[in-house]
Parts: structure tokens; C-alpha cells; sequence
């Protein structure tokens, strides 16, 4: 197992700057993502499950199918209440 070092040194709310054994980097986050100066970009889906692809493509293939799973799972909350309601009356 080899050894790791990763410090992150914040320079606004949604800014920081990583340093690694690498070298440093800087990183940007906008709303659920973030997008580094190395070209890697991750994506926050749910609270402790990230997705962190190699370049921007990837992260607009995954916003996509997050957008699409996210839209039907509300279509479909949004069906049952409605049903419910009507079950109630």
C-alpha cells in the first residue's frame, strides 16, 4: 500500500487549492459540481455518493442521466400523491 498526502487550503466558499504529492491544483465547485484545473470533474448525486469522471464529457453524460432519473422519480412521487389524494376523497 503506498502512502498518500492530499491537503486542501479553501479560498472562498465554492474555491480551494489542493496540494498533493503531485503538485498543486485548483478546484471549483458550482452548485453539485466540481471541476478541477487538472480537467478531472466530479458530480454530488446524493449525500455521500459522488462520481468523479476524467473530463468535462463525462460530467455532462452524468448530469444528463442524473437530470432524466431525478425528473421521473418526481413524475412518478408526484403520480402516487396524486393517486393517494384521490384515494382519501
Amino acid at each position: 500500500m503506498g502512502w498518500n498526502y492530499r491537503k486542501r487550503i479553501r479560498i472562498s466558499k465554492n474555491s480551494w487549492i489542493n496540494l498533493s504529492k503531485r503538485g498543486a491544483s485548483g478546484s471549483v465547485r458550482a452548485g453539485r459540481f466540481t471541476l478541477n484545473s487538472r480537467g478531472r470533474s466530479s458530480i454530488r448525486l446524493g449525500k455521500g455518493l459522488n462520481y468523479r469522471g476524467g473530463c468535462v464529457s463525462a460530467l455532462a453524460i452524468t448530469v444528463a442521466i442524473t437530470t432524466i432519473l431525478v425528473r421521473t422519480a418526481s413524475a412518478a412521487f408526484t403520480h402516487i400523491q396524486a393517486v393517494a389524494t384521490e384515494a382519501e376523497v
